[in-house]
């Protein structure tokens, strides 16, 4: 069975068939239902749809704007609890509906960003080597100031384009006025008008 390459399913053999995409003969990833009740992973008939617009099992016409996704809280339970090995650190028995936050969270040997990448910081690596690098990341000590004064700037932004908007309702406010007054001078020229004849 093919998995992500980040993870490898631990008693294939004991995985139940109806949890398995047909065409890839794999446990669904984001399984997509057809008009024909047959479900298969979304990028899998996605790829199909390609070559044939026919349902891969029965052959009926299929086009992407048919297929729903599948939404039976049953099912995605099921997949969401299959047990998967993390290839990355060798950790066993991760449900696959948490390997994604395995990965960003826990992982030793994913790759990480500094956290002073958002000030040009360009070291990346494994997270077990993250707390080498940080004693001797020479962005880290100003990193604290440089996040102040990006907050700043945001939250000025923010107060420019409040003020950009109320600049602009009134002016809006102010062009009715004067359009009214317009109209109310005209009536009573009118009105001047009509009286005096």
């Amino acid at each position: 069975m093919a998995s992500n390459n980040k993870y490898e399913y631990l008693n294939e053999t004991s995985i139940d068939e109806l949890l398995l995409c047909p065409l890839c003969k794999s446990p669904f990833v984001d399984p997509m239902s057809s008009p024909c009740q047959h479900t298969v992973c979304c990028q899998c008939i996605k790829k199909w749809l390609k070559k044939s617009s026919t349902c891969p099992i029965c052959r009926k016409s299929l086009v992407e704007n048919d297929l729903k996704p599948v939404t039976e809280r049953i099912l995605l339970q099921m997949l969401h609890r299959l047990k998967v090995k993390c290839t990355e650190c060798g950790q066993t028995d991760l449900e696959r509906g948490n390997f994604n936050d395995h990965i960003e969270k826990a992982c030793t040997n994913s790759t990480v960003e500094c956290p002073s990448a958002v000030i040009k910081c360009p070291w990346r690596g494994q997270r077990d080597q993250l707390n080498d690098h940080l004693a001797t990341c020479a962005f880290e000590p100003i990193r604290p100031m440089f996040s102040e004064l990006i907050n700043e700037n945001r939250q000025l932004k923010e107060q420019v384009q409040q003020l950009q908007m109320n600049n602009q309702r009134l002016q809006d406010t102010a062009a009715r006025e004067m359009n009214t007054t317009g109209n109310i001078n005209s009536l009573i020229i009118r009105g001047d008008c009509h009286g005096s004849q």
